[in-house]
């Protein structure tokens, strides 16, 4: 399969930047750390990207989950494997999906039960 060729830098530059500017002003005054990519241009010989950073570390923040960085290295270059440990196994990820649609009703911070979306609850709107 070949590769698609496009070209939108121009329409990027004029219509598109403005925005991503806004937005990346928005996120840094409020010292909101994000990373934006944008592909402009695809043909059989490159890609070309556009990225907008504005990361935790250089901004003094400690994230949990700092999955920035690693966006980073990817738009570097840098080629992603699955991880052996740290992450949810394959059993977590299946009962999570699994569960996806479905809402845990609580009373007094107590699970009552689980209630599938569209599920009948018994009850009349009567």
């Amino acid at each position: 399969m070949a590769a698609s060729r496009f070209n939108d830098a121009v329409f990027f530059d004029e219509v598109v930047e403005g925005k991503v500017k806004e937005i990346q002003k928005l996120c840094e005054d409020a010292n909101i750390p994000f990373f934006m990519c944008f592909c402009v241009e695809n043909d059989e010989k490159k890609t070309k990207y556009k990225n907008y950073i504005h990361g935790a570390l250089s901004s003094g923040i400690l994230l949990t989950d700092d999955r920035i960085t690693g966006h980073i290295g990817v738009a570097n270059g840098f080629k992603t494997v699955p991880g052996t440990t740290g992450g949810p196994s394959i059993e977590e990820m299946i009962d999570k999906a699994e569960n996806e649609g479905k809402m845990i009703e609580k009373t007094e911070g107590k699970e009552e039960s689980v209630i599938e979306d569209g599920e009948d609850t018994g009850f009349d709107d009567e």
